[in-house]
């Protein structure tokens, strides 16, 4: 149940009973009560938890003034390039301009086919994210349900037509993705959390007190070591209980 503009957490409370048992309605008001304080969005513990943080995190979370936010490309790399043209950031060599600086690009998932990847998509998002460092313009790289999918099969045997050396250069670009981002009172990912991940991001701040994008390195880029443990993090529609995401 997601958080309506300007509506406080009394509200989205009220809004829960209606749906489901007092007891339910409690516990989702306090889960969206504590994200309501780290994403800030308006909620009564807002305040406490914004005076808690430090200016570095705060900066550090700052919503980008210019962003542009693709997904589902799909070995698409032609719309991608004729986006960033048009929005200024490259020219038609596809080199950055120097209107790019500043800008923060995001990718949600889905750079390539599940049935059919093409690595020169990944070798793309990878040159991409390179060069916009030096032009001051930052690509942020989130892993989607078709890169996960794709891992997993490789674990289990399948190669995609592909050689030993691609297959792995395919399978270290999937575990360098990021589960999500959060900027300002924005995540980026993929699908979207249950309520349990959501809980898990605010265990991992108030216990560690990191950033949350942090969680990325510390934990979801760990659980690759198998397939069970990154499999809680995956997007499978058949486990809602047993997976974070949906």
């Amino acid at each position: 149940m997601p958080l309506k503009k300007n509506e406080g957490i009394q509200a989205v409370r009220e809004r829960a009973s209606r749906y489901s048992g007092k007891g339910f309605a409690a516990w989702v008001g306090g889960v969206l009560g504590s994200i309501a304080g780290f994403f800030g969005t308006p909620g009564e513990e807002v305040e406490d938890v914004q005076s808690d943080e430090t200016e570095e995190f705060r900066h550090r979370q700052a919503f980008p003034v210019r962003c542009i936010v693709f997904s589902d490309t799909d070995n698409d790399v032609d719309a991608v390039r004729n986006t960033l043209y048009f929005a200024g950031v490259i020219n038609e060599e596809g080199e950055f301009t120097d209107n790019s600086e500043g800008v923060a690009i995001y990718h949600t998932g889905d750079y390539v086919d599940k049935k059919k990847p093409d690595l020169s998509v990944v070798r793309y998002w990878q040159r991409l994210q390179q060069d916009a460092r030096s032009e001051g313009c930052n690509v942020k790289l989130i892993a989607g349900n078709h890169e996960q999918e794709i891992w997993r099969r490789m674990r289990a045997g399948e190669d995609y037509g592909m050689g030993v050396a691609q297959t792995r250069e395919l399978s270290d670009f999937i575990e360098s993705l990021d589960l999500f981002h959060v900027a300002g009172p924005v995540l980026f990912m993929h699908g979207y959390p249950t309520f349990e991940f959501l809980q898990t991001l605010l265990h991992f701040k108030q216990v560690t007190g990191k950033d949350l994008n942090s969680f990325n390195d510390d934990h979801y880029k760990k659980s690759f070591v198998s397939v069970n443990g990154m499999t809680q993090y995956a997007y499978v529609k058949e486990s809602r209980r047993k997976n974070h995401l949906l």
